[in-house]
């Protein structure tokens, strides 16, 4: 399915070079802060902020309409620490590890400017596609773990809401802020065997500054 909205990007933006009076293009960059929910250890999980780059492509519907999508790469980290006990079980040290996901995200979106004003409003929905996930340093009990939770799922899906405004740098060229959740709808695995039950939803809260031209 990735692929599938991939190469539709890929199209969008083909099309857009043939009429550039419709289009509008970017990059941009920023920061996530993801967050999971819907099982009963979902709160002690420890996320840490993880950063995204991608490029933007809008079609504009009118004066305040459009159509936008995203592809972005986009790397959420999760923090945890393993506390280590001597044969007297005296705790001996402690070491942190950081889980990194790393994440295709495709947005589709409607995109609404607000009256005169340099704000904007964009809402869809998005495919998040897992390409991996590593440790640093490297997890000493990685298959132990692994056998401790439900098999990791490689696609996540969701709504996608976000806010923002456009410095315009004259012409068609602009500076764009946004803020934007997304926030996943379809159990995304990893929740702890034991528990027996229960959903991975996540959530990622993104603050994304980019360069707009044409």
């Amino acid at each position: 399915m990735y692929r599938l909205i991939i190469n539709a990007f890929f199209v969008f933006l083909a099309m857009g070079l043939q009429a550039q009076e419709k289009f509008g293009f970017g990059i941009h960059g920023g920061l996530n802060y993801p967050d999971v929910r819907g099982f009963d250890l979902a709160k002690y999980n420890n996320f840490k902020v993880g950063f995204l780059v991608g490029a933007a492509v809008e079609y504009r519907l009118g004066e305040q309409w459009g159509l936008r999508s995203d592809i972005n790469f986009e790397r959420k980290v999760n923090v945890f620490r393993i506390t280590y006990y001597d044969h007297n079980a005296i705790r001996s040290g402690t070491e942190e590890f950081r889980k990194h996901y790393n994440y295709i995200n495709l947005p589709v979106m409607v995109s609404y400017k607000v009256g005169r004003l340099p704000l904007f409003i964009n809402a869809g929905g998005f495919v998040n596609y897992l390409l991996s996930t590593n440790y640093r340093p490297d997890y000493p009990n990685e298959e132990e773990e692994q056998n401790q939770l439900t098999p990791q799922k490689k696609t996540d899906l969701g709504l996608s809401l976000g806010i923002g405004g456009r410095v315009s740098l004259g012409g068609r060229h602009a500076l764009v802020i946004e803020l934007r959740n997304d926030l996943g709808l379809v159990d995304t695995g990893e929740v702890p065997v034991h528990l027996g039950g229960g959903s991975r939803l996540t959530n990622a809260v993104k603050l994304m500054l980019g360069y707009r031209f044409l």
